[in-house]
């Protein structure tokens, strides 16, 4: 019996696109348990599902060049905190593809995508 189901990341988001950011980081290569370069293979961008009580889920982009060079952690941290009067950053993924896997009872999601692009809310 399989225990991956891939579909799209709408299905698992209540057939909405947008998704809440809320983090991104690098992904570098690993040898043995050691870094090999400082460039970047992908990136991890992590979203809350507005369609799926704020399942989170992360996405990975790759390439070494950031997806969202424009925005910072901080920038993620204080929209997620609400810091003065910040507003949630709304993001949606092309070409989303999403994983879905059982491991020990529990529903676990992957994705990946080629691109993450900034959206306004409720477009």
């Amino acid at each position: 019996m399989a225990n991956k189901l891939d579909t799209t990341l709408a299905a698992v988001n209540g057939g909405l696109q947008e998704s809440i950011l809320t983090g991104k980081t690098p992904v570098y290569s690993y040898d043995n348990g050691k870094k090999t370069s400082e460039i970047p293979i992908a990136y991890k961008a992590t979203a809350a599902l507005l369609g799926n009580r704020l399942t989170t889920i992360s996405v990975k982009i790759d390439g070494s060049a950031d997806p969202l060079p424009k925005i910072t952690e901080e920038q993620i941290d204080a929209a997620c905190r609400g810091d003065n009067g910040a507003d949630f950053i709304y993001v949606t993924f092309k070409d989303a593809a999403v994983s879905l896997y059982s491991i020990g009872g529990q529903m676990v999601m992957s994705g990946r995508a080629s691109g993450v692009e900034l959206v306004t809310a409720g477009k």
